[in-house]
C-alpha cells in the first residue's frame, strides 16, 4: 500500500480531483503524508508492521483516538476502523512542542489535564503498559536473531523488579494510557496541547505517561512535583519515587524500541535514522546514571 493508492482507491478521496500530497516528517515507526484538496487537509498514516509483536489491533487503536478526539486531545479519525494498512485522519495545525514550550508552567498544567482526561477513557479492550511493550519489542528482537549489547539483560533484569513493585500499586494501574507522551507526539498551536500516534495506546500504568515528558525533556525535580501535583490535585513522596521508577522503564523502552526497529530494517520516505546508534546513546546514559534522554 502507497499513497498514490490510497488517494486513488479510498472512498474519502472519491470525486475529489487535482489532490496534492507530500511526506510529513516527524514520525519514527509509521510512514505519514499531507493530503491536501482545496482549503481542506488530511493526514494519511501508513502503518507497519508494529503490532505484530504486541498483540493490539489498528482498530482499537483508532477506537481510543476517536474516543479521545471527542475529549478534545487527539484528532478526529475519518477511515474506517477495520483498515488495519492505514488511516486517514484531521490534519491538526500546530507545531510539534519544543523544550521551553514543554517546561512552561502553565503547558505543564495543560499536559496534567490532557493526561487526566487521557486516563478516563474506557471501553477499548487493548492491553498495552509499558512492559507489555517492552516484551514485545525484545520478542521481535530476539526473533530476528539481533546481537543484543552487553548491558541490556541488566536492564531487563531492573525492569521487572519495578514491574513487580508496580504491580502492588493497584489505585494507579490499570487505566487507559498512551505511553508514548513525547515531544514528537504532542502538537501545539500556543494554547491547546493535542496527543497524536496512539499505536502504543492501552490499559497499563498511568505513571508511563506522567514520567515520559520528564526523562525524555530532563524535567528539574521541582518541575516533576509540579506534574504530579496538578495531575493528582495533591502530592506525596511516594509519587516521585513511582515516577523515577517509570522513568528507568522509559529509557528501558528506548533501548528495546530502537533494537526493534534496527532489527525490522524498513525504510521509510520521511526519515533515516540511526537506531543502533540510538541503541547505544541511551544504553551509555543508563550506565552512566542518567534516566533521562538528554541533559
Amino acid at each position: 500500500m502507497n499513497i498514490e493508492m490510497i488517494i486513488h482507491t479510498d472512498q474519502l478521496f472519491k470525486n475529489k480531483t487535482d489532490l496534492a500530497h507530500e511526506p510529513l516528517n516527524g514520525g519514527f515507526s509509521n510512514e505519514t503524508h499531507v493530503v491536501t484538496w482545496k482549503n481542506e487537509k488530511y493526514v494519511v498514516k501508513i502503518n507497519f508492521p508494529q503490532s505484530d509483536f504486541h498483540v493490539v489491533t489498528r482498530k482499537t487503536e483508532l477506537q481510543a483516538q476517536s474516543i479521545a478526539a471527542v475529549m478534545g486531545i487527539a484528532p478526529r479519525v475519518f477511515s474506517d476502523h477495520e483498515q488495519e494498512e492505514y488511516s486517514i485522519q484531521e490534519f491538526v495545525p500546530g507545531h510539534l512542542m519544543n523544550y521551553e514550550e514543554i517546561v512552561d508552567k502553565n503547558n505543564i498544567s495543560k499536559m496534567a489535564s490532557v493526561l487526566s482526561k487521557l486516563h478516563k477513557i474506557e471501553g477499548v479492550e487493548r492491553i498495552s503498559s509499558a512492559f507489555d511493550l517492552i516484551d514485545g519489542y525484545m520478542r521481535g528482537v530476539n526473533k530476528f536473531g539481533l546481537s543484543i549489547p552487553e548491558g541490556v539483560s541488566d536492564i531487563l533484569k531492573e525492569t521487572e523488579k519495578i514491574r513487580d513493585r508496580r504491580s502492588l500499586d493497584k489505585s494507579n494501574n490499570q487505566k487507559y494510557c498512551h505511553n508514548d507522551i513525547l515531544s514528537n507526539n504532542l502538537l501545539f498551536d500556543g494554547s491547546i496541547i493535542t496527543v497524536i500516534d496512539w499505536e502504543l495506546s492501552g490499559v497499563g500504568d498511568p505513571y508511563m505517561d506522567l514520567a515520559s515528558l520528564p526523562y525524555s525533556n530532563h524535567f528539574k525535580e521541582e518541575e516533576e512535583v509540579f506534574l504530579l501535583s496538578e495531575y493528582f490535585g495533591y502530592y506525596e513522596d511516594e509519587m516521585l519515587q513511582n515516577l523515577k521508577d517509570m522513568k528507568y522503564v522509559g529509557m528501558v523502552r528506548e533501548v528495546a524500541w530502537a533494537l526493534f526497529y534496527a532489527g525490522l530494517n524498513k525504510k521509510s520516505v520521511n526519515h533515516e535514522f540511526d537506531y543502533y546508534g540510538a541503541v547505544k546513546y541511551v544504553l551509555d546514559r543508563m550506565q552512566n546514571g542518567h534516566v533521562c534522554l538528554w541533559d
